[in-house]
């Protein structure tokens, strides 16, 4: 018996936190609302939807009351972690906590919507922190999870070639790639990691220590380098995006402290072609 296909429906939200209010000037609805007012933080947060599909409408859920649910609660959930005075905030307090990131606000967004969008299921809320930082929620899974992935960039140069095959066979099936001298590319990377998160500090890992490990296992190795030539990670591997992306997955593997586990590497070898890794090394 084949399985019931799942849909979800996504719903992105866009706003400047200038203030208390959020209804904002409607200025520029797709860039944001509030938009941008003067010098401001800006977040995004989405929330994933899962459920049946109205047979009359062909709607899962209409996306107007998409928004008002998430302006309802995420948004000002977000506005009064990052606008809280002085004297409120965790940075204040503690030193260690001036990477914390906004687990409890979207667990609390996350604790009101359900009920508003009741019988549907919210599989998923994310905020993106900015445009290479995101956190989100997954609620999928039996036991809850919270992701966070990073974006980071190395500049490199490769050849496509393998030596199982004859030098005319190498140039047929790589063309331009297989230049003797190589050629480069401005790789993106986006690193996912995934766990519990810790009561006393409301994070999974510092930010800084995610970076840390990143930049020195992959970005240092690799940045301004001839992978067939400088790296020996490639030796004998012909660096194809694919081979790129599971070698940086299996790098990472190891260099998160426990709870925290990688999830998933993504390597963009130009903005069309990527390749994703997931799973165990």
């Amino acid at each position: 018996m084949a399985e019931q296909s799942v849909i979800t429906l996504s719903r992105e939200l866009r706003f400047a936190l200038s203030g208390n209010e959020l209804s904002g000037l409607q200025s520029n609805n797709f860039a944001g609302n509030p938009p941008m007012r003067g010098l401001a933080a800006f977040c995004t947060v989405r929330a994933c939807v899962a459920g049946a599909v109205d047979p009359a409408t062909g709607m899962l859920m209409n996306i107007r009351d998409m928004d008002r649910i998430l302006r309802q609660t995420a948004a000002p959930a977000l506005r009064d972690f990052y606008l809280r005075t002085p004297a409120e905030s965790p940075h204040s307090r503690d030193p260690a906590q001036v990477d914390a990131m906004p687990v409890a606000p979207l667990q609390k967004a996350a604790a009101e919507i359900r009920p508003l969008i009741a019988p549907h299921r919210l599989a998923v809320i994310t905020a993106a922190l900015s445009p290479f930082h995101a956190l989100d929620l997954d609620f999928t899974r039996e036991t809850p999870m919270i992701r966070m992935t990073q974006r980071f960039e190395f500049s490199a140069a490769h050849r496509l070639h393998t030596d199982t095959l004859t030098a005319a066979q190498n140039a047929a099936l790589f063309g331009k790639c297989n230049n003797p001298n190589g050629h480069g590319h401005n790789y993106e990377l986006d690193v996912t990691i995934g766990g519990p998160v810790a009561a006393d500090t409301g994070r999974l890992i510092p930010v800084h220590e995610f970076q840390q490990a990143v930049n020195q296992r992959v970005i240092q190795a690799f940045d301004h380098k001839h992978l067939n030539l400088d790296c020996p990670a490639f030796a004998g591997i012909n660096p194809t995006v694919e081979n790129i992306a599971r070698i940086i997955f299996d790098l990472l593997h190891p260099a998160f402290p426990a709870p925290a586990k990688l999830l998933a590497v993504k390597v963009w070898e130009t903005p069309k072609t990527w390749c994703e890794v997931t799973g165990e090394p």
